[in-house]
């Protein structure tokens, strides 16, 4: 009888908390399927554009390859969508092409872009490296030297500097540019590269 008696007493426990509480267990269970389902939504989501964009992407650079007539639209429709790597990715593939054409100008806009769609250090490097090359084939000379200044790590001190004595050289500043290949000369490692910088320097006067 004292089981019995016990038992209902559990019984009448447990009505009583889902009577209180019922409630609020309902919602809890709720939200929790809620945050399951939505986490699950959101993956298979972001596989889908993260598939979505690789395709699209494939797609810029075949016709960047085969130098398709709406290749550089289609191209910077895709880079304006895509702010990620694969943007950076596009533009870097477009200012390529673009500098096959002779197309400084919107080499040096896509390049820009870049920028603005990447933090890391060595991509920042070779892009305003890249970047500083194409404005001295436009002659704004003072830009690029500006870009070079933006080159960090010592990863690409010595060809950063020596694209500073190229520049120089293309404004006629001979002194300038001489300085620049010794400086480059003294940091260079290998044999083969310091003669490359000195066939520079001597051609100043030659």
């Amino acid at each position: 009888m004292e089981i019995y008696s016990s038992e209902n007493e559990q019984l009448d426990a447990i009505r009583r908390f889902f009577f209180n509480y019922g409630k609020i267990v309902l919602l809890v269970i709720l939200f929790c399927i809620a945050v399951v389902a939505g986490r699950y939504y959101w993956e298979s989501t972001k596989t889908s554009d993260t598939m979505q964009a690789s395709s699209d992407y494939d797609r810029v650079l075949v016709a960047l390859m085969i130098n398709q007539n709406d290749a550089v639209s289609l191209a910077e429709q895709y880079i304006a969508q895509h702010p990620n790597q694969y943007g950076v990715m596009a533009a870097l593939q477009l200012t390529q092409y673009l500098v096959k054409k002779e197309d400084y100008a919107n080499a040096e806009k896509q390049l820009s872009r870049v920028l603005t769609y990447t933090k890391d250090e060595n991509l920042l490097a070779i892009t305003h490296l890249r970047l500083a090359r194409i404005q001295q084939q436009l002659k704004n000379y003072d830009a690029a030297l500006k870009s070079l200044n933006d080159v960090k790590g010592n990863s690409w001190r010595v060809e950063a500097i020596t694209l500073r004595g190229d520049i120089y050289l293309s404004q006629g500043n001979k002194e300038a540019a001489k300085a620049a290949y010794l400086q480059a000369i003294e940091l260079v490692p290998l044999r083969e590269e310091q003669s490359m910088l000195e066939i520079k320097l001597n051609n100043i006067d030659g």
